[in-house]
């Protein structure tokens, strides 16, 4: 079974040889999982994937930020004091109607979306993407987590969505470049979730996964 109180914590910032571990533990005991938080190789494989096009990963350790973003929660939002691995939900913070929501949550302003609780239209992997990439970090320790404005007033993170509204003097070209962007950054996700996966599960003093046997061909 799979730990899933915050999305992607065990998928892609958990380490591969402690994957297991991880989710055989308690959330009271993630500050053994705190290196992974601080230190996280995320960042790093967007940069290497994506560096031609200039994106940098964030230059400022240890990653403070992603400890508030993955273990304890935010200041005057939802934080807690124990560091831990869970979905936290400040109930005194009034939920939204669908359409004054933004698919963005806190970050795009929104305090009653993630992390503060999880509602069906947060986009958590754009999100997470951009806070492991530094969106809460300045600009000069993170020069690739910045959430400028589109020229036509559009946030760069909007124009990732399927039914964002393009404006008729935006450039014609937006809504394809958007579909094209969103559609790299779900395959970057894929690419992360692949690196640091497991292929197959194994317990304690158990024999290592063997490459499984390529089936023979058979005619008909």
């Amino acid at each position: 079974m799979s730990r899933l109180g915050a999305p992607l914590v065990n998928e892609v910032v958990i380490g591969l040889k402690d994957k297991d571990k991880f989710n055989a533990s308690e959330p009271k005991d993630d500050a053994q999982f705190l290196d992974y938080v601080t230190h996280p190789t995320l960042p790093a494989l967007i940069e290497i994937l994506f560096g031609a096009a200039g994106v940098r990963a964030p230059t400022q350790f240890p990653r403070t930020d992603l400890i508030a973003a993955f273990l304890t929660g935010l200041d005057g939002l939802n934080k807690t004091k124990t560091p831990s691995e869970m979905l936290r939900l400040n109930t005194s913070i009034a939920a939204k109607a669908a359409p004054d929501q933004s698919n963005l949550g806190a970050l795009g302003g929104d305090l009653a979306g993630f992390p503060n609780g999880r509602r069906p239209g947060d986009d958590v992997v754009d999100i997470e993407l951009r806070v492991a990439m530094g969106a809460l970090l300045p600009a000069e320790s993170a020069p690739s987590g910045a959430l400028a404005l589109h020229r036509r007033r559009l946030r760069r993170f909007d124009v990732l969505r399927r039914d964002v509204s393009v404006p008729q003097d935006a450039d014609p070209r937006l809504p394809e470049r958007a579909e094209r962007r969103r559609v790299e950054l779900r395959l970057l996700f894929l690419a992360a979730v692949l690196v640091s996966s497991p292929c197959s599960r194994t317990t304690s003093g158990s024999s290592p996964p063997r490459t499984p046997p390529v089936p023979e061909s058979s005619s008909r």
